[in-house]
């Protein structure tokens, strides 16, 4: 799982015990965790945090009076993470860091962290708290189930048949769907970003990547090894008549006509919603694919094919 790290600057020694505790979980392959520091000089803030948030499982917000009197932790991040937990896209998840009136915030509705919402400074042994912190994140990850939304005093449920063991029939209807194509959407964006940069760096290989706007980006990557080892891919939300699918791409230049050589549809069936793909003009195949990196994957490789390049076994 992702978890975006919600924290205000006057916390950052609460920043640094958190991502010290979630070790094991790292080291596991379970988590990875997101937060500002994460932001490259010359990046757009605004648009990296935004797209970040919308890209993640967890939303862990470090309660604190500086929090609450940060206007963008508690304006901007928390509220919009507030949104998306209502709607099922990520777990908010309160970790109370300092005493503070977050009983009185949209907060007070979700059982926070650790035990009884007691704030971690206050306790004799602090990583005793840190610790009953990671449990509860661990046992979400592992339950893949959402914080419950309880008042404080409920106790936390022991009951061995957990809701994981569950799922219940749900209608989807085109808020849902949106929202779904759109995390979608920034997950691919986040993975060839990141996969663009890494390629870059390799002696060999040149690579380029530019978002256009909020619905689409577009790369470049160049194999110096072959003549005409150069591929260029625009992947795009389709919004106008020339796409085909939800999200679409083009294997173009950036900035010439466009045209569609593949895209991911939005499906869904009675309990959750998914993609299927059409990629290179194949018959679209019915696999359900239910994460963006999965979909991005899929769409990385063919694009580095066409540089002549794969992956090593």
């Amino acid at each position: 799982m992702k978890a975006f790290i919600s924290y205000s600057h006057q916390d950052e020694w609460a920043l640094d015990e958190l991502h010290k505790h979630l070790a094991l979980l790292r080291r596991e392959g379970k988590i990875t965790a997101w937060f500002d520091r994460e932001i490259l000089p010359g990046s757009n803030i605004h648009i990296e945090i935004s797209t970040n948030l919308v890209d993640s499982d967890l939303f862990l917000a470090l309660v604190s009076p500086d929090f609450i009197n940060s206007d963008y932790c508690y304006d901007k991040e928390m509220i919009k993470a507030l949104e998306l937990h209502k709607e099922g896209q990520l777990t908010v998840i309160p970790i109370i860091v300092e005493p503070c009136e977050w009983i009185k915030s949209p907060l007070s509705d979700l059982l926070a962290l650790p035990k009884d919402g007691i704030a971690i400074s206050t306790w004799t042994n602090k990583n005793t708290a840190w610790l009953d912190v990671v449990t509860g994140i661990r046992s979400i990850i592992e339950n893949n189930v959402s914080t419950p939304v309880a008042s404080k005093s409920s106790p936390p449920s022991n009951n061995p048949l957990s809701v994981a063991r569950y799922k219940a029939k749900k209608d989807f209807d085109d808020i849902d769907k949106i929202h779904f194509k759109e995390k979608i959407f920034n997950q691919l964006k986040e993975f060839f970003r990141k996969a663009v940069a890494e390629l870059d760096s390799i002696k060999g290989f040149k690579g380029s990547y530019t978002d256009i706007d909020a619905y689409t980006f577009t790369a470049t990557i160049i194999n110096r090894n072959l003549q005409n080892g150069t591929a260029h891919i625009t992947v795009f939300i389709n919004r106008e008549s020339y796409g085909i699918g939800d999200i679409s791409y083009s294997e173009d230049r950036p900035g010439t006509t466009r045209t569609t050589n593949g895209w991911f549809s939005v499906q869904n069936n009675d309990y959750e919603l998914f993609l299927t793909s059409n990629i290179g003009w194949i018959t679209q195949s019915e696999e359900k694919i239910t994460n963006g990196e999965i979909a991005a994957k899929l769409l990385w490789e063919r694009f580095i094919q066409r540089a002549g390049i794969s992956y090593a076994d």
